[in-house]
C-alpha cells in the first residue's frame, strides 16, 4: 500500500456524486480543493499520511461528511 502513486485525487471528488471513496496509499497524494455535497465517508489507507494530506482534508468543503478513517 505504502508504494502506490498518486496524484490529486479532488477532480473526483468534485466531479463524480460519490458518496463513498477509499484510497489506498499516500505516496504523492492531495485532495486540493476538494468539493463535495455528497462525499458521506472518507477513507484512506496508509502507512503514513503527509502533512499536506491533512491540511487538505481540513480546507475541503465536505459539508455531508459523516466519517471520516485515516
Amino acid at each position: 500500500i505504502s508504494w502506490i502513486m498518486h496524484d490529486n485525487v479532488s477532480p473526483l471528488i468534485n466531479e463524480l456524486k460519490l458518496e463513498e471513496l477509499i484510497i489506498q496509499g499516500s505516496v504523492g497524494l492531495r485532495l486540493e480543493n476538494a468539493k463535495s455535497d455528497t462525499l458521506k465517508k472518507l477513507t484512506i489507507i496508509c502507512g503514513w499520511i503527509p502533512k499536506e494530506v491533512l491540511g487538505d482534508i481540513l480546507d475541503a468543503e465536505l459539508p455531508n461528511l459523516e466519517h471520516l478513517e485515516l
